[in-house]
């Protein structure tokens, strides 16, 4: 048996992977929002509503992607889902796709907004004033002329060949969009425009961060942090659109449903959870001292000594940063 066979043929692995590294990620990704949402009046920056604004695409797509494709590769409830109407099923499809573009445009806007704090620190709080309602509608709006037509399609259920697994999937005829070239196409453009996003922003950091001669050494750390939290961040959802990518290949060289397309498909869980809640969640907790010590006080950490400690570092006080010089609000 060949590697990409035994992948094929071997859905329950990268499945358990997802559910190890997901499910903490997870709640530590609802403890996050809820804590903003607790504490709106302090922090209530452009770039936590953005936070939100993912958190809530990358939560409500962690649970869809359970019915789009996890329990099938694991033949859980084909019954159900068997005898679900089509227009169910299309709804789990389709809302896997628009969060996918979704969330590209959202980590184009915090690139952005992270770019212009830098570039505008004064006027910063002013642009994204007008510019966050903006950054809303187009993260809403834009997927949807391709997502909205698949919830026409006929979907049925496929039961592969071991007679246990299944996916879903539009019924053979000819459908106006093909999801899979849609997404790679998204990511392709998703790859360009926020690569060079990050290179401007490197580049304009070095030249007006670095080389000011800053009293605000808190400020500086601040923005630091964050800035490396949008790249970070970036680089997770890079991984996700390279694994769209693989899918139209395999679609394309593997006449979609033989064993290089179920291979890649197995490793949906582990890389869908990596990319869009492991990586944003934990990478907060590390650039955002507020959050981190609110997750702690919430969670009463402090009355676990290694655990209080590693997070807090020190003893003392929550106290929320007020940034005099406007460019992030609070972190």
């Amino acid at each position: 048996m060949g590697v990409g066979t035994w992948l094929a043929s071997t859905p329950l692995p990268p499945f358990i992977i997802g559910l190890v590294i997901g499910v903490p990620s997870v709640i530590l990704y609802l403890i996050e929002a809820i804590i903003l949402i607790k504490h709106w009046t302090e922090l209530n920056s452009s770039f936590f509503r953005l936070f939100l604004v993912r958190f809530t695409l990358n939560f409500l797509n962690y649970i869809c992607s359970y019915m789009y494709a996890r329990l099938g590769r694991v033949g859980l409830f084909y019954e159900l889902f068997q005898s679900s109407p089509s227009v169910v099923l299309a709804i789990w499809f389709t809302f896997y796709y628009y969060a996918f573009h979704a969330e590209n445009l959202t980590t184009m806007f915090i690139l952005i907004n992270r770019l212009t704090s830098i570039l505008f620190p004064l006027n910063y709080i002013k642009i994204w004033k007008h510019l966050l309602p903006l950054s809303v509608m187009v993260i809403v709006l834009v997927p949807l002329p391709f997502t909205a037509p698949m919830l026409t399609y006929g979907f049925s259920v496929r039961l592969q060949a071991d007679n246990y697994t299944f996916t879903l999937a539009p019924n053979d005829g000819p459908n106006p969009l093909e999801p899979s070239l849609v997404s790679a196409i998204s990511a392709i453009i998703f790859c360009v425009i926020c690569g060079a996003l990050n290179i401007a922003t490197l580049i304009v950091y070095n030249l007006k961060v670095n080389d000011e001669n800053r009293s605000d050494k808190l400020q500086q750390k601040i923005e630091s942090k964050l800035t490396i939290y949008a790249l970070i961040t970036f680089l997770g959802h890079l991984f996700m659109a390279l694994y769209m990518i693989a899918i139209l290949f395999c679609c394309i060289f593997g006449d979609g449903w033989d064993f290089m397309f179920l291979a890649t498909l197995n490793q949906l869980p582990w890389i869908s959870d990596f990319s869009t809640i492991v990586v944003p969640s934990w990478v907060l907790l590390w650039a955002s001292n507020t959050i981190r010590e609110l997750v702690t006080k919430e969670l009463r950490l402090q009355e676990w000594p290694m655990i209080g400690q590693m997070l807090l570092k020190s003893k003392r006080k929550i106290t929320f940063v007020t940034v005099s010089s406007s460019r992030s609000g609070n972190t």
